[in-house]
């Protein structure tokens, strides 16, 4: 490795990309520990293993002239599965697809249909990949729970789910975002300062963890043509990078926030916006307070805090920057997505989706800071509850939606094709 340092360099010597990086041992091709493609391995190993692939340039590519609004209203609109995902083993949490917060299509296939990714929110640590077509639950896989992050994992909300480059050089990995921290929004009274005012804070759980409880888990998209027969797999802490931050910006109105919409920029643009660059859209309580609209905040974390990052560690308390844009203070978001060539941004309340057009010298924040499209999705009438999720698919002219049930059962998938 001493000549091209990292296996982002020796993979785009041979105009591949980089997908994965490691270190093995002695010589053996072994895998003895995870990094990231621009890790400067040279600088302490002869022993690296260099993962390229060709390039991802038709999901990735910008092309200015493609930013145009989706015709929703004479799109083509059909009700799929319900997705199957029953408890699947007695000491494991329930794998109840009741609450499906978050949701993701891939581009791998099951029988001609991309597979979706979802992960229910009910203190679950479980995400599934599952064929919409079917309802067929494929695979699931469990996240660690470290002695560290226990209170985490345990206690904590996945309310997002999203695929993008796992770098600025590519590759493509899961992010899931346990952002949800629905204690954020009891604390909705607390003044930053006033420690008197924590009592509606305060319960069972010490104040610090509720701010400190953020977190990102980025990992490499399982393969899912490799789950075992017994479609449950035990993700291994040494292949997810954790993405730890609050929300103490000098600029945020709040110490704290719930985020229900999370998304990755799958292709950056010509100013300062990067491909992984990651934003999470908070939101406000139900309670019926004008003042609450206006502490939604889009947040940026940087690809480059977290892309040369090693598998198997975590990054330092990040503190992203907000955005105050005014456009998004008009209903209360669930979810969240970007298309591949990162001309079209959804975000989606309970009933409608919203979109946004992005030209490639746009960032995502001047993009969502404009007027939105005049056309909003409705959600399509059913007996189910608020819906969560929203997933364009890899040929961006169609997306899926789920939905939560009022009780437990198998929730349904609807798909979307729009002009």
């Amino acid at each position: 490795m001493e000549t091209f340092r990292t296996c982002d360099a020796y993979c785009k010597k041979m105009s591949l990309v980089c997908v994965e990086a490691a270190e093995e041992i002695d010589n053996s091709c072994r895998v003895e520990k995870i990094h990231g493609c621009g890790t400067d391995m040279g600088g302490f190993t002869s022993d690296a293993l260099c993962k390229c692939a060709g390039s991802l340039s038709d999901d990735e590519t910008t092309d200015p002239d493609r930013a145009t609004c989706p015709n929703v209203f004479n799109s083509e609109k059909k009700f799929l599965q319900n997705v199957q995902m029953k408890p699947f083993g007695q000491d494991d949490e329930p794998g109840f697809s009741s609450d499906l917060s978050g949701l993701a299509a891939s581009k791998q296939k099951d029988g001609g249909s991309s597979i979706v990714w979802v992960v229910n929110d009910e203190k679950s640590r479980i995400i599934h990949a599952a064929n919409p077509n079917t309802g067929e639950r494929l695979c699931s896989y469990l996240l660690p729970t470290p002695a560290d992050q226990e209170y985490v994992v345990r206690k904590g909300d996945i309310e997002g789910l999203s695929l993008g480059p796992c770098s600025r050089n590519g590759g493509r990995c899961l992010y899931v975002a346990l952002t949800g921290n629905g204690r954020a929004l009891d604390c909705a009274d607390y003044i930053p300062g006033q420690e008197n005012n924590l009592k509606n804070c305060r319960d069972e759980d010490d104040f610090a963890k509720v701010l400190q409880s953020a977190r990102i888990y980025k990992m490499r998209e399982p393969r899912v043509s490799k789950c075992p027969p017994s479609k449950k797999v035990l993700l291994a802490p040494s292949r997810i990078t954790t993405i730890r931050f609050d929300y103490r910006h000098d600029d945020s109105p709040r110490e704290f926030a719930a985020a229900d919409s999370f998304f990755v920029d799958w292709t950056g643009d010509t100013k300062t916006g990067r491909k992984g660059d990651l934003y999470l859209i908070t939101r406000w309580s139900t309670k019926k307070d004008a003042q609450e609209h206006t502490w939604v905040r889009l947040y940026k974390i940087p690809a480059s805090d977290h892309d040369a990052l090693p598998y198997g560690e975590e990054t330092g308390l990040l503190s992203p920057r907000p955005y105050d844009l005014v456009s998004l203070r008009e209903d209360r978001h669930s979810g969240a997505d970007m298309t591949r060539d990162g001309t079209l941004v959804a975000v989606r309340s309970r009933s409608y989706v919203l979109f946004w057009t992005r030209d490639g010298d746009e960032t995502v924040a001047e993009a969502l800071g404009k007027q939105r499209c005049s056309e909003r999705h409705r959600t399509p009438e059913s007996e189910y509850d608020a819906f969560e999720g929203v997933a364009f698919l890899p040929n961006r002219r169609a997306f899926f939606e789920t939905a939560d049930c009022k009780t437990f059962c198998d929730a349904p998938m609807f798909y979307t094709k729009y002009q």
